[in-house]
């Protein structure tokens, strides 16, 4: 750009009121349309800046709205984004002229669905249907896991379970993807590893070199699975995400016009979080907007630590040769070194963790904010200590009754478990963030282990949890004698061999049914066993239906709905466990009980390096999550536990290339010029090559050791004025003292307050203090315990009670019960509102409460109807019309509700709905399950059918084989409709209003669409 701007970063300032740029926002903001990398430090306000530098380029006629694309990786960071700088463009539109007659917007996207929508544009040149839809985690993972059980190929190498290798081909598939491989390329690499190997082979080996021979058989008989994954989704028409990058990169390096197209479309370029981007994608941008072309990336070199998909923190460090200027020189280097968000005490202690990152090429960030900050470092003996003291200083220092926010980030889930007890002891409200959060939460846990012993009989550790657990409390002398009575059926049962242990087939499921003797039992212990197997028994035969209905009939059955009420007053998460189990089965062909366990398993394990999308901070609540799923976040007060060796550092050897068939070899990979590299070039002998093996495992593990250093920078730089930096010696599982982290030694350096610093002692104090603990809990009732004792007490010791002063007691409760008998009989019925019903059930309510509480009150079996029948019959139908073919209960089936018809016009039903305008439409989904809350009421129901809209949105029908309604049976049977898109609306994440809904009366042709707002 060669004429002088307009308007300056200051003037623009001016306009919107805000606070005058620094020089080195300026910078960025004023920069001219050469490639620029912008290094950001945390909380240096680079969101600001960025949008900044958009209203700079619009205000001055650098470039129009629409030709500005800004991409970021999620979509809470794109709204984020694309929100300010709306705001700015819409508050200087009076003060700047022309800027109102600019009716475009700025588009701002993720990267994935940047490259997806080119796939979608231009995936035809490259035999890529236009239809090929994305499937969902959930959905990615019960198809790989289908193949994977159906598989028979030779498998030999492996002595895993089903979910072991579901997970391995899933990760194996991704990194080819992510770095642009194919399997050739890899079985390539195999090949000629093999049989430089093989010149090494002597008499002598040893364990390293078998195993990393055998690594390559491994690879031989894994990529076929791989291969065979990748036709099964080309078969299906659907891709997953990384197939999203590695299509679009493909289709960029082979069409130049795509590049043209695209350089032309979008004249100025502003790449976000720069550093986290994976070898794909880096490869699209460069072939589109590579070679001088107006782009400005903003990333942080400190904050890289999603190196398990593909970002390197060279990454960063290679833009200005990826990215020239049109001379061919190196694009410019500017930096944002002003933390607006960290104290200066916080960020003392940041600089002092990330200076050997640094390494004199990255400026240390200084303070922007008013005031010191404080930092806290302490060792704590024990992990225990360690989550008590976080808890009291949480307790002392934040309110949750005020406007300050607070957080504890851990790098290990199972971290969780014990700070979420001594923060709840401590009084204080506690949030787990991500979906498998949930997990940890009791009543969670207890459904899930509920189901897992239902759908696997022999799954012990499931069982023993609801054995031992708060509900059933069975003690140490039942369930030894439980298991000797498992060990006694285990022959019987399952046949005997000579050389299998009895051990080994012993079931506690089988003694559940059939516990022998009673002698060998406490009589409540016996009752208890009979009662557990009586309720996993039914639940097995609920097994059938819908995920959302078991998980229903699991809380139902068990009562733990009402034993939350009663003790939390609160049953959010169990509603949205149920949720997550629609959210599978919505996203899942065939979902099955056993299926979604291992979804749960899997995902769990995932979600410790995954951002969870839209977490953000939250008031009146501590918020406990993963550090990975916190980056991008702040709060006034931060936690880090567990900064010690062996949890952050995180220790123990981690999988890599040469250990692991999952992990695509670093030569392959993209950025393989920052990574490790195994030197077998003068490796003569197996000895040798086990010694390079080794060496390459210890750089590797100084590789994975700078990860850890910015990860813990990302933690310690989330907060903002009070930072509480902690690790401890000794934890239950410890053999020998855990070491401080070199960060929280560094930040004892730096100033941090150091409130304790424990030395370990010669041995595991948890060891010499020899706790014991009570079992079963003696007061599952909690304080509630000693008042119900004592009330049970009274009654079993009351024996008649016609002459003793409890009579007038009991007297008075049986005028109570004679009073309610009498205002049964007078017609006149009060019910609490139903916290819990189905789609139809609110409907019947809001036509005649009174009938409707009658009902609830004492409600009678229907008599079967034709109408039933034949509505069923119709549903099933048009399912199987559209592809399906599902089977369902009656009840569950909306045209239960249906009018009645003629029995022979079922077949004219059919013809006249292949008449209609549905017939032809391109279907999205059917039979939805959902729950979803609608005026504080859980509603349960299903959608019959969603079809793309004409105008990008969807349309919702409902099929009705009776008749139209008139008057206020009409205004009801629009109420179902408008949860219908509140239900779509929440499960596809999008507007109410991108929604219609109509219901459609199959015998007359007529399609209804009521007002819903």
């Amino acid at each position: 750009m060669t004429e002088t701007p307009s308007y300056s970063a200051v003037g623009l300032a001016n306009r919107l009121g805000e606070p005058t740029p620094t020089e080195e926002q300026r910078a960025v903001i004023e920069a001219d349309t050469a490639p620029l990398l912008v290094v950001a430090g945390a909380g240096s306000g680079k969101t600001t800046t960025m949008a900044d530098r958009v209203v700079w380029l619009i205000a001055n006629r650098v470039a129009r709205p629409e030709h500005l694309l800004g991409l970021t990786f999620t979509r809470k960071a794109a709204a984020e984004l694309a929100g300010r700088i709306r705001e700015k463009l819409r508050r200087l539109a009076e003060s700047v002229p022309g800027l109102s007659e600019l009716h475009g917007e700025p588009t701002v996207s993720t990267y994935n669905a940047y490259a997806a929508g080119l796939v979608a544009e231009h995936g035809i040149r490259i035999g890529v249907e236009p239809n090929t839809r994305v499937i969902t985690e959930t959905g990615r993972w019960q198809l790989a896991r289908d193949l994977v059980t159906a598989w028979d190929g030779e498998m030999t190498e492996f002595d895993i379970g089903v979910d072991k290798v579901t997970e391995l081909v899933l990760r194996l598939a991704g990194e080819l993807a992510e770095h642009l491989r194919d399997g050739e390329d890899l079985r390539d690499f195999g090949h000629g590893l093999e049989a430089e190997l093989a010149e090494r082979q002597a008499a002598r080996d040893n364990e390293d070199y078998r195993s990393f021979v055998a690594l390559l058989r491994k690879h031989r008989q894994l990529l076929p699975l791989v291969q065979a994954w990748d036709r099964r989704k080309r078969e299906l028409g659907v891709m997953d995400f990384p197939d999203q990058l590695s299509l679009a990169a493909g289709l960029v390096a082979g069409s130049p016009e795509i590049v043209q197209t695209e350089r032309e479309r979008w004249r100025a370029v502003l790449l976000d979080e720069y550093q986290d981007t994976s070898h794909s994608q880096v490869t699209l941008l460069r072939d589109l907007f590579g070679a001088g072309h107006p782009v400005t990336a903003v990333g942080d070199p400190n904050q890289s630590i999603y190196s398990w998909r593909g970002a390197s923190a060279g990454t960063l460090q290679r833009f200005p040769s990826d990215f020239p200027d049109p001379s061919g020189r190196p694009a410019s280097i500017v930096y944002l070194t002003r933390s607006w968000r960290n104290r200066r005490r916080v960020l003392d202690v940041a600089n002092a963790v990330s200076e050997p990152l640094r390494a004199g090429t990255v400026p240390p960030l200084t303070a922007g904010g008013e005031g010191e900050g404080r930092v806290e470092a302490a060792m704590h003996l024990t992990a225990d200590d360690e989550a008590a003291w976080i808890a009291s200083r949480l307790a002392e220092t934040w309110n949750p009754a005020g406007d300050r926010t607070a957080a504890v980030l851990v790098r290990k889930r199972r971290q969780i478990a014990a700070l979420h007890r001594a923060l709840t002891a401590a009084g204080l409200p506690v949030q787990v963030v991500g979906s498998i959060g949930l997990l940890h939460y009791p009543e969670v846990a207890e459904v899930v282990a509920m189901l897992r012993a239902a759908a696997d009989p022999m799954d012990g550790p499931a069982l023993m949890r609801l054995l031992t657990g708060t509900r059933w409390r069975i003690g140490p002398r039942d369930i030894g004698a439980l298991w000797r009575r498992a060990r006694e059926l285990a022959p019987e049962i399952r046949g005997f061999e000579p050389d299998t242990g009895l051990e080994a087939e012993a079931s506690l499921a089988d003694a559940l049914a059939e516990p022998g003797d009673a002698e060998h039992y406490s009589a409540l212990g016996l009752l208890r066993f009979a009662q557990l197997h009586d309720e996993l028994t039914w639940i097995r035969s609920r097994l059938g239906q819908s995920l959302p209905d078991v998980v229903g009939d699991v809380i139902a059955y068990a009562g733990l709905d009402v034993e939350v009420m009663l003790h939390h007053g609160d049953l959010s998460n169990l509603d949205e466990f149920t949720d997550i189990a629609a959210a599978y089965e919505n996203d899942t062909s065939g979902a099955s009980v056993p299926g979604f366990l291992s979804y749960l398993e899997s995902a769990a394990e995932r979600e410790r390096g995954i951002v969870v999308e839209g977490a953000k901070a939250a008031g009146g609540v501590v918020q406990l999550m993963t550090v990975h799923a916190a980056k991008g976040l702040e709060w006034d007060t931060v936690a880090v536990p567990g900064l010690c060796e062996g949890i952050l550092p995180s220790g123990g050897s981690a999988s890599t290339w040469v250990t692991d068939p999952s992990r695509l070899p670093y030569p392959l990979r993209g950025d393989a010029s920052n990574l490790p590299v195994l030197y077998l070039a003068e490796a003569r002998t197996p000895a040798e090559v086990k010694q390079a093996l080794v060496a390459f495992k210890a750089d590797d593990k100084a590789a994975r050791l700078d990860e850890e250093r910015r990860l813990a920078y990302v933690a310690l730089t989330r907060a903002k004025s009070l930072l509480l930096a902690c690790g401890y010696r000794w934890d239950a599982d410890s053999s020998r003292p855990r070491g401080a982290a070199p960060y929280l030694e560094a930040a004892r350096d730096a100033g941090a307050a150091v409130a304790a610093w424990a030395e370990p002692g010669p041995s595991n104090p948890l060891e010499e203090q020899g706790r014991t603990a009570q079992w079963p809990q003696a007061a599952p009732l909690g304080p509630r315990q000693a008042a119900f004792a004592e009330a049970a007490e009274f009654v079993a010791a009351a024996g008649d009670l016609s002459d003793t002063p409890g009579a007038e007691h009991w007297a008075k409760e049986a005028e109570l019960l004679l009073a309610e008998r009498d205002e049964r009989e007078s017609g006149v019925i009060r019910l609490p509102r139903p916290r819990r019903l189905s789609t139809s059930q609110l409907m019947a309510m809001r036509a005649d409460e009174a009938a409707f509480a009658a009902d609830r009150r004492r409600p009678m079996p229907q008599p079967p109807r034709r109408a039933t029948q034949r509505g069923t019959a119709f549903h099933a139908w048009v399912e199987e019309f559209f592809g399906g073919g599902g089977l369902f209960d009656p009840e569950d089936l909306p045209g239960a509700a249906d009018e009645a018809v003629g029995d022979a016009e079922l077949d004219r039903l059919k013809a006249a709905f292949k008449r209609s305008e549905w017939a032809s439409r391109a279907i999205v989904a059917q039979e939805v399950p959902f729950v979803i809350e609608y005026e504080g009421t859980l509603v349960r129901g299903r959608i019959d059918a969603v079809f793309a809209g004409e105008d990008g949105g969807y349309d919702i029908v409902d099929w009705k084989t009776g008749r139209p309604p008139e008057g206020e049976e009409a205004a009801n049977a629009a109420l179902q409709l408008q949860v219908y898109r509140k239900a779509w609306a929440k499960l596809k994440g999008v507007e109410e209003s991108t929604i219609d809904a109509a219901f459609h009366y199959v015998g007359i042709g007529r399609t209804w669409r009521p007002d819903l707002d």
